[in-house]
C-alpha cells in the first residue's frame, strides 16, 4: 500500500526566470492560479473543499473523507476492504480473530462494508472517516480537508500558498522558446516532493529485516521517480534545445539567481536517475513478489 506522496513544481520560482527572458512586445509571465490546471492546483483552503476535488491527507495527518481513499481509512468504508479491515465486516471476512473482550473482530479483507479502518480500500469503495491519502470528494459533497490539509481542485473559500503539482501551462504572451522551455525545465528538476509511506501485507514467511529494508527505502525512489517523471515531461520540450537553453538560461541574471546554470547536467542527471530507480522499484517488486509467493 502507497499511501500519500506528492511532487510540487518550483512555480514562484519559474515565473521569475521567464520574466528575465527576451520577449517581444509586452509580456506578464501570469500566476501559479492561471497557468496550473485547475485540477492540479493545491492550495490551503479556508473554507470546504469541492465536491470532486482532492482532500491531500498524508501518513502523518489524515484529511477528513467522504469519497474514494488511496490510503488507509478510518471509519467506515463501503463497498469492500482489499486490504486489512480491522474493526466490523457486514460480509465477508478473510480472518477472525478474538478482539480481547470475548468476541471476534475482522482483521483480514472485507467484502462487504468494514466498520473501523481499512488499509486499502477497494477502488470503488467509499470512504467516510478520515484518510492518510489522497481522498477523491464524492461530486456532491464540499468538504473542510481539516487543519494543515491541502485542497487539491476547487476551493470554496479563500485559498491561499498555491502549489502546482504538474508543470505549468505556457504563458500566454510570446517569450523566447529557448529561454522558457530552460525555465520550465529548472523547475521541474527543483520540484518539492513529498515521499510516500509504503505498508507491504505478504502472505507467509518473510523475513522482517527484507520487510522493515523495503519499506524504509522505497519511499525515497519512488519521491526520485516522481520528480524524474516531471522533469521527463518538462524535457520533451527543450530536448532538442539543450545547447540553446543552456546559453539562454547562462545569459539570463533572473534564471541564473533562481536556478544556476547547469541546466543541461541537472537535466541528464535528473533522467538518468529516474532510468535508474524506475529498474530499482521494478527490481524490488519482483523481489516482493518472489517473497510472497515464498519462490
Amino acid at each position: 500500500t502507497i499511501e500519500g506522496g506528492k511532487c510540487e513544481v518550483a512555480a514562484e520560482a519559474q515565473l521569475n526566470c521567464e520574466a528575465s527572458c527576451s520577449v517581444e512586445g509586452e509580456c506578464t509571465p501570469g500566476s501559479v492560479e492561471a497557468r496550473c490546471d485547475p485540477g492540479e492546483l493545491s492550495v490551503s483552503c479556508e473554507g470546504q473543499c469541492a465536491g470532486g476535488a482532492t482532500c491531500e491527507g498524508t501518513a502523518e495527518v489524515a484529511a477528513t473523507c467522504e469519497g474514494s481513499c488511496e490510503g488507509t481509512c478510518e471509519g467506515t468504508i463501503e463497498g469492500g476492504c482489499e486490504g486489512t479491515c480491522d474493526g466490523t465486516c457486514e460480509g465477508t471476512c478473510s480472518a477472525m480473530v478474538d478482539d480481547g473482550m470475548g468476541g471476534t473482530k475482522c482483521q483480514g479483507t472485507c467484502s462487504g462494508t468494514c466498520t473501523g479502518s481499512c488499509t486499502k480500500p477497494a477502488a470503488s469503495a467509499k470512504c467516510s472517516g478520515t484518510c492518510t491519502g489522497e481522498c477523491k470528494l464524492d461530486a456532491n459533497v464540499d468538504v473542510d480537508c481539516g487543519a494543515e490539509v491541502k485542497c487539491k481542485g476547487e476551493c470554496k473559500g479563500t485559498a491561499t500558498a498555491p502549489k502546482c503539482e504538474a508543470n505549468l501551462e505556457p504563458p500566454e504572451c510570446d517569450l523566447d522558446a529557448d529561454c522558457q522551455a530552460g525555465c520550465k525545465g529548472q523547475a521541474s528538476l527543483k520540484a518539492e516532493c513529498t515521499p510516500p509511506k509504503v505498508i507491504f501485507n505478504f502472505e507467509g514467511n518473510v523475513d522482517a529485516n527484507f520487510v522493515a529494508a523495503l519499506e524504509a527505502n522505497l519511499p525515497a525512489l519512488l519521491n526520485v521517480l516522481a520528480q524524474g517523471e516531471l522533469a521527463v515531461d518538462a524535457a520533451a520540450d527543450f530536448s532538442a534545445r539543450f545547447i540553446d537553453v543552456a546559453g539562454e538560461v547562462a545569459g539570463a541574471a533572473g534564471c541564473v539567481a533562481k536556478f544556476g546554470a547547469n541546466l543541461v547536467a541537472k537535466a541528464q542527471a535528473s533522467v538518468e536517475a529516474s532510468a535508474s530507480v524506475s529498474v530499482s522499484v521494478n527490481a524490488s517488486a519482483s523481489a516482493s513478489g518472489k517473497a510472497s509467493s515464498g519462490g
